[in-house]
């Protein structure tokens, strides 16, 4: 309390709120102008101007600029205040909610999510439309017990409705997910008790946060993880509030745990709604809390078999998942006491809400007067939010920070709500209102910015490459990084980037084999032979389980003249996979070099009866059978080849004269 005083103290001696508002603001900007003009991995969390063009960005910092006026802000406030005067008088409140809804439609039209780079995008979108290659979703995946459901559940619209593609159906399903949010919103709104313009700027504090990016298309799960966790928080100050049953924050936990396991970090705040409830009615609290122990015994119990699994796969990479307190090897991008991590944690902050961490310490400091300490709520949201900041501190994120943005955003999602909660009790309308505006706006302009970015298929992409910086980035991630980059230059025909980026991954690991198999086709587009030999032979070494590398090592060798490689590793080919056509067509060749006819035949025929119909396949099959004595199947194969080659007169004469020779034979008999 000494402390608390003291700081109060020299906040009152230095300067009002408002003015140490205004200061946290101008820095605001000097951030954004740094990033805009120095773009780099330091500033991840704010440099979005940096990608727009010069005629974007500047009115909008001029605008900002002005912003710092009182009498262009006092201007505005007079329109918003207007503005939202006819909206509340005019309209009930279904009908406001209808608008918002109606907003945020308008907002998946305009800005929605092409950025997938750096997430698991890529990855579900092939899992939706069912393009596997091999076993690739995330071990993270287990931990997300409900998650597997909800992508069964947009497999089957999708297998069940071909007409939408995979990425329409993630709309949809972000599109359900923020219906509920912006519910949520308005039931927040309930609760506090402030003027009608107060609330609006708070209901705008809470949409223009980093993760409402999740509700415009984003492809990813975490839509209802945010929906959960803003559900069940909302849930809990109604029952401190309202003396909501029990059973409603109960539920909403589970779902969260359900959602992600991690959420596990917030089951103190469960005890401490339970300790509340307990003063008041312990009737209600035993019951409820027995009746949910039973159920998740029931649950539990059936399910044990595959609990214990997960469980245990969980407790095995929990040694990966947090921090080190100081460096181990080459893993983790940084240890948890590090300059680094520091930066990389208060980017991942400024993204999902640049203005959450001023306003609630110079809120709670300079207007103590304005709160009761010993409120549930109070408690309630700062145990709440103290619990997410230390989950997002110590937990290893993939990419540096700037991936997994997504996933913490449910874990800084408290500190916004607390955040609400403090704004809500310190308002004085003559002195902060314009600077409320302020805050807000600039909070929208971030915002906006950064969806700017991801909704931007070329802006979200010079980003990406910026992220590069190996102090960020552990092993893991950077391998990632290099594929995640390397597989988009592929698909966009870009085969000097894309081979950049694998050669990248493979000086970390050189021995996987799907890199290497990757590789080896871009060296093949690029015409690059004896790189190609080297990466083809180093798959093949790896021990790869794709069928294609062993028939592109084959090719390579049989050019080279080495045909008794070459016939290996078609054979090896056709014993992980024995449908590969290509494989038993180019066995086909070998052995007609060889003069083994048989076997020629035999793998030439096989090649077709698996779908192969290059015309020069049925012209050597038919060479084959004739070389072989068997002229009958000879001119069966030639006489499909020249359907496809009816311009082939050697061919032509060639068949008939053969065709002219078996009825001369059979008139002989």
């Amino acid at each position: 309390m000494f402390i608390n005083a003291y700081l109060l103290y020299i906040f009152q001696c230095m300067m009002r709120v408002s003015k140490i508002l205004i200061s946290f603001s101008a820095l605001f900007i000097l951030l954004h102008i740094w990033g805009a003009v120095s773009p780099s991995h330091y500033n991840w969390g704010f440099h979005f101007f940096a990608f727009y063009s010069s005629a974007s960005s500047i009115p909008i910092l001029i605008f900002s600029l002005l912003l710092f006026y009182p009498t262009f802000r006092e201007y505005l406030l007079k329109i918003v205040e207007k503005f939202h005067k006819n909206i509340t008088t005019k309209f009930p409140t279904w009908i406001n909610f209808f608008i918002a809804i109606s907003l945020l439609i308008l907002l998946i039209i305009l800005f929605p999510a092409k950025g997938h780079l750096l997430g698991d995008g890529a990855l579900l979108l092939r899992e939706v439309s069912g393009i596997k290659l091999g076993d690739e979703l995330p071990p993270t995946f287990d931990r997300q017990f409900l998650v597997v459901i909800i992508l069964q559940f947009i497999t089957t619209i999708f297998k069940t409705n071909t007409v939408v593609d995979a990425e329409t159906i993630f709309i949809l399903v972000d599109f359900i997910a923020g219906l509920f949010f912006v519910l949520i919103i308005f039931l927040t709104l309930r609760l506090i008790k402030c003027p009608s313009v107060e609330k609006f700027f708070l209901g705008c504090i809470l949409f223009f946060a980093a993760g409402s990016q999740l509700f415009l298309g984003y492809v990813e799960i975490y839509a209802f993880f945010y929906v959960a966790t803003f559900a069940y928080i909302i849930v809990g100050w109604y029952t401190l509030k309202k003396n909501l049953n029990l059973f409603f924050p109960i539920l909403f936990f589970t779902l969260m745990v359900g959602l992600h396991i991690g959420s596990l970090i917030f089951f103190p705040t469960l005890l401490l709604l339970l300790a509340y409830r307990w003063k008041t009615n312990r009737i209600e609290t035993i019951s409820i809390t027995g009746i949910s122990l039973i159920l998740f015994v029931i649950i539990i119990t059936a399910n044990f078999k595959e609990v214990e699994i997960i469980f245990n796969k969980i407790l095995y990479e929990s040694r990966w998942n947090f921090l080190p307190l100081s460096q181990s090897g080459n893993y983790f991008s940084y240890p948890i006491f590090s300059f680094v991590h520091l930066i990389d944690w208060l980017n991942a902050i400024i993204l999902f809400s640049p203005f959450v961490i001023p306003l609630t310490i110079v809120f709670l400091v300079t207007r103590q007067n304005k709160y009761q300490w010993k409120d549930p709520v109070l408690i309630f949201l700062l145990f709440f939010s103290i619990l997410g900041l230390i989950f997002t501190y110590i937990i290893f994120f993939a990419l540096g920070m700037a991936r997994d943005w997504d996933f913490m955003a449910s874990f800084f999602l408290p500190l916004l709500i607390l955040n609400v909660y403090v704004l809500s009790k310190s308002f004085e309308p003559s002195n902060t209102r314009s600077v409320t505006l302020l805050i807000v706006t600039l909070s929208a302009i971030h915002w906006f910015s950064w969806i700017g970015v991801n909704s931007n298929e070329q802006r979200h992409l010079e980003r990406v490459k910026l992220l590069h910086k190996p102090y960020f980035l552990g092993e893991v991630p950077r391998l990632n990084y290099y594929e995640n980059l390397g597989s988009y230059f592929w698909w966009k025909g870009d085969y000097q980037q894309a081979c950049s980026y694998f050669e990248q991954y493979l000086q970390i690991d050189s021995t996987n084999p799907r890199i290497l198999g990757n590789i080896s086709a871009i060296y093949t587009h690029l015409e690059n032979n004896e790189k190609n030999l080297w990466a083809l032979k180093q798959a093949a070494s790896a021990n790869s389980k794709n069928p294609a590398i062993y028939i592109n090592l084959g090719v390579a060798y049989f050019k080279a003249g080495d045909t008794l490689n070459a016939m290996n590793c078609y054979n090896k080919a056709i014993s992980l996979d024995s449908t590969r056509a290509k494989a038993y067509a180019n066995l086909g060749s070998i052995y007609v070099n060889k003069k083994n006819f048989d076997l020629a035949s035999f793998n030439f025929s096989k090649a077709i009866s698996l779908g192969l119909t290059d015309p020069l396949l049925y012209r050597e099959a038919g060479a084959a059978y004739y070389l072989k004595g068997d002229y009958e199947k000879s001119i069966e194969y030639l006489d499909h080849y020249l359907t496809l080659a009816p311009n082939d007169e050697g061919v032509r004469l060639f068949n008939n004269k053969l065709k002219n020779k078996i009825d001369y034979l059979k008139r002989k008999k």
